[in-house]
């Protein structure tokens, strides 16, 4: 390969000759010449890609930034939220409370053609990598033989900035195209939330949301050596929320996960912090059970995982419907069908 010299004077790239051991033997201070010639044309490149339409001059060219589309941060679905009216929902609870399995189940909805039922289509994502990254594991699941770990714990891309996944939606009966943005945090943020009001700033984009969602474990509600404790937190987690200050007419939703655990039976520690949500803060607070992913083959997986999210996005532009009763059903298992037969607009 070629090789050039740094040193004022010397032929080597010439003659083959190194100027400082008089023999073709490079010292210490040639460098391969190639490798010179990437490096100056790779510094020269903009980090921004460019996208030319033959049609259109030059000075209408467009640049594109492209996203790994793991996760969204901040500034990201400020820009979304600019371009179409969108449903903000935050979703909090401890590690292991389900956060990361219920919007596994809310995305395999879809893609398996499933949320055809509601009259709703998938409409598109700018985090389908991130979807997918989260929904590796329970590939492999079967039903009758759960493993013990459904999904991988969260890690932000930047741990000192929110997370957040998207999904564009389509409602067939009203022809409404609607956008939802979905927190995905650490399940030590909300850990470090209730432990001290000096961590609302991680999550003080709940000042905006349409919805706030606290998961969680349906055993540490009914169970009666948990249930004391995990109704002291989540209270203390409710003042939290209320300290943030959630724009008006945003719902909260005391949900009890993983109720596939307990026959779907709604637990009465969940009323009992509805009520307080309600009495103490004014909150409009709801309860609500789900099983995103069930080992009961008597119950349906994602299971009140979309009548929750509709709850909250569906009356912004949809006359209010009667309540959904979830009935309980035989196991699914996302079948992979696709959404994609046909035109969502049809």
């Amino acid at each position: 390969m070629s090789q050039s010299c740094s040193q004022d004077g010397c032929l080597l790239e010439s003659t083959g000759i190194c100027a400082v051991s008089g023999a073709p033997k490079p010292c210490d201070h040639a460098v391969q010449l190639l490798e010179k010639q990437i490096t100056e044309h790779l510094s020269a490149l903009s980090p921004i890609s460019e996208v030319r339409q033959d049609d259109k001059p030059a000075e209408e060219f467009t640049h594109v930034t492209l996203h790994a589309g793991m996760e969204l941060g901040l500034s990201d679905i400020n820009d979304l939220m600019r371009e179409k009216h969108s449903h903000l929902i935050g979703i909090l609870g401890n590690t292991d409370a389900g956060k990361t399995l219920f919007l596994t189940a809310l995305y395999l909805l879809f893609t398996s053609g499933a949320i055809r039922q509601h009259g709703y289509a998938f409409a598109g994502s700018r985090t389908l990598p991130g979807f997918e990254a989260r929904a590796r594991a329970t590939r492999k699941w079967q039903a009758g033989s759960m493993p013990e770990r459904m999904s991988y714990h969260t890690v932000l891309s930047d741990p000192r900035s929110s997370g957040f996944l998207h999904l564009d939606i389509y409602h067939r009966p009203s022809r409404h195209h609607s956008r939802i943005l979905l927190s995905d945090l650490p399940g030590e943020w909300t850990t470090s939330l209730v432990n001290s009001v000096r961590h609302a700033d991680r999550v003080g984009f709940l000042a905006r949301a349409d919805g706030i969602i606290v998961l969680i474990d349906a055993t540490e509600l009914s169970e009666s050596s948990l249930r004391h404790i995990a109704i002291d937190r989540t209270r203390q987690l409710i003042d939290r929320i209320a300290f943030i200050g959630p724009a008006t007419g945003a719902r909260l939703f005391i949900v009890a996960s993983k109720a596939d655990r307990i026959k779907m039976q709604r637990p009465a520690a969940v009323d009992h912090l509805v009520q307080y949500a309600i009495e103490r803060h004014g909150f409009d607070a709801r309860g609500a059970v789900v099983a995103s992913f069930s080992g009961d083959e008597k119950i349906e997986s994602g299971t009140g995982v979309f009548e929750l999210v509709r709850a909250i996005c569906e009356p912004r532009f949809i006359k209010r419907r009667p309540a959904v009763t979830v009935e309980v059903g035989p196991s699914r298992l996302f079948g992979s069908f696709s959404q994609l037969e046909g035109s969502i607009c049809e």
